[in-house]
């Protein structure tokens, strides 16, 4: 029997391979939502924008959204579902089960893959993929674990060109999130010769 964190890595890998491995997606979150629906569902955005995938976010229902969270860049936020929403790979997002999306039954049945991203302990599972940790205090947290940092730290130059000891800040950093330190070295000059 798998424990609890390995479970978690393993339903993470699943969401990262089906990120990878697919090139559309509709983004959904509840309706009337807060500020872990409406930013979790921004940041995936970001996310898969950053990595040139065509996403798409939507939101079921015309109640506007609150004011409070007007500073979110929400201005691609669809109210009505895309032509191609069948052919999109379904991200739900902060929805405990699939009625939270809306009375839209055939979203679930037509999408090709559900990967459901979600906090909330009494999480229906509806999806293909289920990334559910219910002893995260949001969605926005889950989505955190699943980002990764590249950083290269740097230290200071000698005279003489070379590298002195790394600044203390990537260190910081990595006791505060509990990131893991994957180290990798580059070497310049074979990376240059390679370029020539």
């Amino acid at each position: 029997m798998s424990s609890p964190q390995t479970q978690r890595r393993s339903d993470l890998q699943a969401v990262a391979d089906a990120v990878r491995s697919n090139d559309r997606f509709l983004l959904v979150t509840h309706e009337n939502p807060d500020g872990d629906a409406l930013g979790s569902l921004l940041a995936t955005k970001l996310a898969l924008d950053a990595m040139s995938k065509d996403s798409e976010m939507y939101l079921y229902g015309d109640a506007p959204l609150p004011r409070e969270y007007g500073f979110m860049a929400l201005g691609g936020l669809r109210r009505e579902l895309p032509d191609d929403a069948g052919e999109r790979v379904l991200v739900a997002l902060d929805c405990a089960n699939e009625s939270r999306m809306g009375p839209l039954p055939e979203l679930l049945e037509r999408s090709p893959l559900t990967l459901d991203i979600d906090h909330h302990h009494d999480n229906s599972r509806f999806g293909d993929i289920n990334l559910v940790v219910g002893d995260a205090s949001s969605t926005g947290e889950v989505l955190r674990e699943g980002y990764i940092l590249l950083i290269f730290p740097e230290g200071t130059r000698s005279p003489t060109g070379e590298l002195q000891q790394p600044k203390d800040g990537l260190s910081m950093l990595a006791l505060r999130t509990n990131a893991t330190i994957i180290p990798i070295g580059i070497s310049s000059v074979r990376m240059n010769d390679s370029m020539s």
